[in-house]
């Protein structure tokens, strides 16, 4: 199977971007080119290919350098008892300076400043608000009815944080939190943010700006 159809699957661990191996720091010029011209499973995966990233089996995860990486981005599939075990290594990831992304519902306590997922009254059938932040810029909102954000329950965003996405009755469905630790968090109350990999149009834009964003690469191609 593909990697990037394997998504749900795995963590993916994301290289700083100006990491001084021997293939130099990215090419994101390169990187959007081969994702926006992609035509079918080969052209994603040369695309995903060509970003910073390592991909790891969640399974593996506990065995994996963090200290070689900027960040990590995890989907609801993972198995939060073995993230729970290793709660220790994620809260040093964050401490010296990293970022974690979680999409899903949060039911252990291994992500620093996440409370638990709570559940809500079903808020009405509709596009999220976005705000203007790299990781959703020049996405289309109407793309992302349906799964993007939970409708019947979400995530409280602790003091301080930035709320990046709302449901359609104004309460927080995604957000930033640049507060509770030396790192970043970001937890999305909803579909796996890298599963856009498989999709077409302006919401395919979510996977190379998230992971761009999580390596500090600032994207000023326009697509």
């Amino acid at each position: 199977m593909t990697c990037y159809l394997r998504m749900h699957e795995v963590a993916v661990l994301v290289h700083r971007d100006d990491r001084s191996a021997d293939d130099g720091p990215t090419d994101w010029d390169d990187v959007l080119r081969r994702w926006r011209g992609a035509r079918g499973v080969d052209g994603r995966d040369a695309a995903l290919a060509a970003m910073p990233i390592d991909l790891v089996e969640v399974d593996d995860l506990p065995s994996a350098d963090l200290d070689a990486h900027a960040g990590l981005i995890l989907s609801g599939r993972a198995d939060q008892v073995l993230l729970a075990g290793m709660a220790d290594r994620i809260a040093a990831l964050l401490a010296r300076g990293g970022t974690v992304v979680f999409s899903g519902q949060i039911t252990h306590d291994w992500l620093p400043g996440a409370g638990p997922y709570e559940r809500t009254e079903p808020v009405p059938a509709g596009p999220p608000a976005l705000a203007d932040h790299p990781v959703f810029a020049g996405v289309d909102p109407e793309e992302l009815e349906g799964s993007f954000l939970y409708p019947g329950g979400r995530h409280h965003p602790p003091t301080g944080a930035e709320v990046i996405a709302r449901r359609t009755d104004g309460s927080p469905g995604a957000y930033v939190d640049h507060s509770t630790t030396a790192g970043t968090v970001l937890l999305h109350s909803g579909a796996n943010l890298l599963a856009y990999g498989t999709s077409t149009g302006t919401r395919a834009r979510i996977v190379p700006q998230l992971i761009a964003w999580v390596a500090g690469a600032h994207l000023g191609v326009t697509w």
